[in-house]
C-alpha cells in the first residue's frame, strides 16, 4: 500500500455520528467552518435533532468525511428557469431535504484515478451515501427537492458532476436535484447492489438503534 494517504486505497463505511467516532485531527481546510462544525458542534446537533450527521470512516473511529441533512423551506423568490415554474406552485416557500454541511479530510481531498481496491473517490462515496439516505427520507416525506449550497466554484462542479443543477442567479450557489431524482437514484441503486443500504433487515435496526 502506498505511503502517500492520497493515494492510499479507502472505502468508506458510512454511520451516525457518535461519541466513539474521532473528529480533533479532521481538517477540511480551506473552509474553517465546516471543520469548526464537525469538532465542536456536529454530534451535539444530532442529539438535538438540529440536523442528523452521518460520517465516512475506513478504520470505525476516525472521521475521513461527514455530511448533515436537515428539513428546510427555501423561499420561492430568486429561482428561474423550469424551477422557477415548479417552484411557483407553492405560497412563498417549497419544502427541501437539505445537504446543511459536506466535508472531506483535506489530505483526502485530491482527486485520485480509480484503481483495483478503489471504488470511489472520498467525496464521491460521501454524495452517495447522503443522496441514498435522502432517498429513504424522500420517498416517505413530500419535499420538492435535496437541497444545498455549494461552498465555492470547485464544489458547485462537483455536486453538478453528480446531477445537482443551480436554480437561482443570486450570489449563494444553491442547488438541488428534485426528489423524484433522488428517490430513482436510491431504488436503482437498491437494485443493483441487490440489498438496503444498511445491509439486511437486522443491520438496519442496530443502525436504527445507534442514532
Amino acid at each position: 500500500m502506498p505511503d502517500d494517504p492520497q493515494n492510499a486505497p479507502l472505502d468508506l463505511s458510512f454511520y451516525p455520528i457518535s461519541d466513539e467516532h474521532k473528529s480533533h485531527d479532521f481538517d477540511v481546510g480551506e473552509h474553517g467552518f465546516l471543520t469548526s462544525f464537525i469538532r465542536k458542534d456536529a454530534l451535539k446537533h444530532h442529539r438535538m435533532f438540529r440536523s442528523r450527521v452521518r460520517i465516512g470512516t475506513d478504520d470505525g473511529e476516525n472521521i475521513r468525511s461527514f455530511y448533515s441533512l436537515q428539513m428546510q423551506a427555501e423561499p420561492v423568490q430568486g429561482a428561474v428557469g423550469e424551477h422557477k415554474n415548479k417552484t411557483g406552485k407553492y405560497p412563498s416557500h417549497f419544502p427541501c431535504l437539505q445537504i446543511a454541511h459536506f466535508g472531506v479530510q483535506q489530505k483526502f481531498q485530491r482527486p485520485r484515478e480509480k484503481s483495483e481496491g478503489v471504488r470511489h473517490r472520498l467525496g464521491e462515496q460521501t454524495l452517495t451515501d447522503a443522496i441514498i439516505t435522502a432517498g429513504d427520507v424522500l420517498r416517505n416525506c413530500g419535499a420538492y427537492a435535496l437541497h444545498l449550497s455549494a461552498v465555492d466554484e470547485a464544489a458547485e462542479l462537483f455536486f453538478e458532476n453528480y446531477g445537482f443543477v443551480r436554480y437561482t442567479d443570486g450570489k449563494e450557489r444553491k442547488m438541488l436535484m428534485p426528489a423524484v431524482d433522488v428517490v430513482t437514484f436510491t431504488e436503482a441503486w437498491e437494485n443493483e447492489q441487490g440489498e438496503r443500504l444498511f445491509g439486511d433487515v437486522d443491520g438496519y435496526s442496530e443502525l436504527i438503534e445507534m442514532t
